[in-house]
């Protein structure tokens, strides 16, 4: 006998709310269907109830996060790093906060390599592909009267943004979305497969999925440890910082097209480029520069991290 599973539609946000208090004051970018087992809310991240917080407060805040000085100019590397250093200022700072997560569907179906694609706002970088966002959140308003804004300088560099706002911003309508709290640091993906042998009883060995096959989310959630992520976060930053020097510094001074596209690769991948200088690439004067300004930039970070922790 085949049993026909129901199906029901529901908003992803109210299918990863399990035991959140935050009611999303927009429609979702688009809805799903979801079978009715329902397996997908047993491994969703809890997120806190949000404190609201005075307008004048929140741009405040905002103010105060744009002096650390983070690249948010750099579209291409891990938005999860500086996502989870400002929530770990929102802490220090004692503010009620959480997070948002726009997932491509590349990203949560096997059936779909759709991503969201950003323009590099200099025009000299192309378009970067994203299998997600996230970005810190925080409730303004009061008690009886509240909305979720954003807190994210790559699409709003002068305030704080409305979420509604900022989906607009990313414009990826088949994209769908998520909240989590401050400390869900990083999703984790299917990079490979276990089967389950009925006739053994046993598990066979993992399968490798090949390349062509979308890494998707679990649904489970990595929470940020400062023993084990705290240098993770430095480095991330550190990368950015690095990628935007090399695009306001190298890349005016390349006088050949190799000089050029050397720069827009350190640009675009300055963890590849360091990697490729750390496992002997023929080390020039510039090498040595940039592996110096990086090595200051993550050192730089990292005391800065390891203060909001005392």
């Amino acid at each position: 006998m085949v049993r026909k599973s129901a199906t029901i539609v529901l908003s992803v946000a109210l299918l990863f709310s399990v035991g959140c208090s935050i009611q999303p004051p927009v429609l979702l970018p688009r809805q799903i269907q979801v079978e009715d087992n329902k397996l997908l809310k047993a491994v969703v991240p809890a997120v806190p109830t949000l404190e609201p917080i005075s307008m004048a407060n929140a741009q405040g805040i905002f103010r105060r996060v744009l002096l650390q000085g983070i690249q948010y100019r750099d579209i291409f590397s891990a938005c999860h790093n500086r996502t989870q250093y400002v929530s770990l200022l929102l802490q220090k700072w004692s503010i009620s906060s959480g997070k948002v997560w726009i997932i491509a569907p590349a990203r949560y179906t096997l059936l779909s390599r759709e991503v969201i694609s950003i323009s590099d706002a200099s025009g000299i970088l192309g378009t970067a592909s994203w299998g997600y966002h996230v970005a810190p959140i925080v409730r303004v308003g009061n008690a009886e009267n509240s909305d979720i804004y954003v807190i994210d300088p790559l699409f709003s560099p002068d305030s704080l943004i409305t979420l509604n706002d900022w989906f607009t911003r990313i414009n990826s309508p088949n994209s769908v979305y998520f909240f989590s709290g401050p400390n869900d640091y990083l999703f984790n993906s299917l990079d490979g497969l276990t089967i389950y042998d009925n006739v053994t009883g046993k598990n066979s060995p993992p399968v490798k999925l090949p390349p062509w096959v979308p890494n998707v989310l679990t649904g489970h959630f990595q929470e940020y440890d400062f023993t084990h992520d705290a240098d993770r976060v430095a480095d991330g930053l550190a990368l950015s910082d690095l990628s935007i020097r090399a695009l306001d510094q190298l890349l005016p001074l390349s006088k050949t097209y190799n000089q050029r596209e050397a720069v827009i690769e350190l640009i675009k991948n300055p963890a590849g480029y360091l990697k490729y200088i750390a496992n002997g690439k023929p080390k020039q004067d510039v090498d040595a520069a940039i592996e110096a300004y990086y090595l200051q930039r993550k050192a730089e970070w990292r005391s800065k991290i390891d203060v909001l922790h005392q």
